[in-house]
């Protein structure tokens, strides 16, 4: 998934996680600096920026692995009118890769029946099938249908890995991570458009954090000056196998 779909995607999860999506806020349109507008109640309107609390690559799908992502995609967007939805979001990863591309054939088989057992999760809006699909190259952890994304999105996993380094950290370097993603955006505040108020998104893939401490609150303020008039960290967390995974959780910072 590009970037730009991955942001979107992430956006509109955030808005409903968050409670913003009740409040009668929508995505509006696409940007640059900021990345999105979003309409709020009445005339309000803010200008969006959406990144993750550190940068990487890991677990995102190389090209080698595009038919095999391309497999699944079209196989839940081929299940889908079946229960009335119009998108979904895939959290999974794949580590190796079929030694033939028709090997994939029984993967598309082998989901088909396995979205067909799980229907009834994916019979309204939001529902999720929590339980994890294996295949010989990967894991799909879970499938929540979100029907205003108009098509299927991926989320590359790290896989279940529990000794893996992003579950490794701990909440003195996910502050500091998270300062540092902070001051990036702020660095490049000369950039953004600055016709209507802005708001910053960050998304933390690692664990849960419940709250941040005041220092880091107070260091934020500070430099941030009059740039973000909201800032979020959303603990939205994509490389779980778990039948329950941790709910998303979003902490307002400044």
């Amino acid at each position: 998934m590009g970037d730009k779909l991955r942001e979107r995607m992430l956006l509109d999860e955030f808005l409903f996680d968050s409670g913003l999506a009740r409040e009668g806020w929508a995505f509006a349109s696409e940007g640059e600096r900021p990345d999105f507008t979003c309409r709020g109640p009445g005339s309000a309107i803010v200008g969006i920026e959406v990144t993750e609390v550190l940068e990487r690559d890991t677990g995102r799908l190389r090209a080698g692995e595009a038919h095999l992502a391309g497999t699944i995609k079209e196989t839940i967007a081929d299940f889908l009118p079946t229960v009335g939805a119009r998108g979904a979001v895939v959290d999974g990863y794949v580590d190796q890769l079929p030694r033939r591309r028709s090997d994939a054939d029984e993967l598309a088989r082998n989901l088909c029946d396995h979205l067909n057992r799980h229907r009834l999760a994916l019979a309204h809006d939001r529902g999720t099938v929590a339980t994890a699909f294996r295949f010989p190259w990967g894991l799909i952890s879970r499938i929540t249908r979100v029907d205003n994304l108009g098509g299927v999105f991926l989320c590359a996993d790290e896989g279940d890995d529990p000794h893996s380094a992003a579950e490794d950290r701990t909440v003195v370097q996910i502050e500091e991570a998270v300062e540092t993603a902070v001051l990036r955006k702020i660095g490049l505040a000369s950039g953004y458009v600055r016709t209507t108020p802005l708001w910053l998104v960050l998304r933390n893939p690692y664990r849960h954090v419940g709250k941040l401490s005041v220092d880091l609150r107070d260091r934020l303020s500070q430099r941030n000056g009059r740039l973000f008039d909201r800032v979020y960290l959303y603990n939205r967390k994509l490389n779980t196998a778990d039948a329950s995974p941790p709910r998303p959780v979003v902490i307002r910072l400044l």
